[in-house]
């Protein structure tokens, strides 16, 4: 009862000054009476829209925040997997050169107490006993040169400059054509 106290108070002195005026058109119009029931207005417009700028900056900023922190995370991460890749070649090839050096120093071992190349392994002048298995094991291997060398006579019958019975042996051209007549 309190709170409508005050505004039916409110209405009858408006109800009592508009009634006992005598005077027409002294009287306030009926719309300019104060009303009961005064509504907030609140914060205006620009002020809304300021903030919804500032929240969307803010928004905008935390995102790009978080982009330049993920392509940071991603370059370390392709940093260390990187590093980790070329430890791994570095540890392989090392692994590698372990093994040839085994290798080479058990050939060497055999050599040394058997005077000889170990089974399956080659002996070249300039290199002595190698791998012929292992990429990187020979010089000779490496060039395409099995070590093999030819003789004077051997050139000179394939590149047809020596006579057929100097390559065939004796009898061997009996019509003298100059081809071999082996199966003749």
């Amino acid at each position: 009862m309190r709170s409508r106290l005050p505004a039916v108070v409110a209405v009858l002195v408006v109800w009592l000054l508009a009634g006992c005026g005598t005077e027409t058109g002294s009287a306030p119009p009926a719309a300019a009476t104060p009303s009961e029931t005064v509504a907030f207005v609140g914060p205006s417009g620009l002020a809304i829209e300021s903030e919804e700028a500032a929240r969307a900056a803010l928004v905008a900023q935390r995102a790009e925040a978080e982009r330049v922190e993920a392509e940071r995370v991603e370059a370390e991460r392709v940093a260390a997997q990187s590093a980790a890749e070329a430890a791994a070649q570095q540890a392989a090839e090392a692994a590698a050169a372990r093994q040839a050096a085994d290798e080479a120093a058990a050939a060497q071992a055999v050599i040394d107490a058997e005077g000889g190349c170990p089974p399956g392994w080659s002996f070249d002048e300039a290199q002595g006993c190698f791998n012929p298995d292992n990429a990187g094991g020979g010089g000779s291997y490496a060039e395409g040169d099995d070590g093999y060398e030819s003789s004077d006579l051997e050139v000179r019958c394939s590149d047809g400059t020596a006579t057929v019975e100097e390559c065939f042996g004796p009898g061997s051209d009996l019509n003298g054509n100059g081809i071999a007549d082996v199966n003749e």
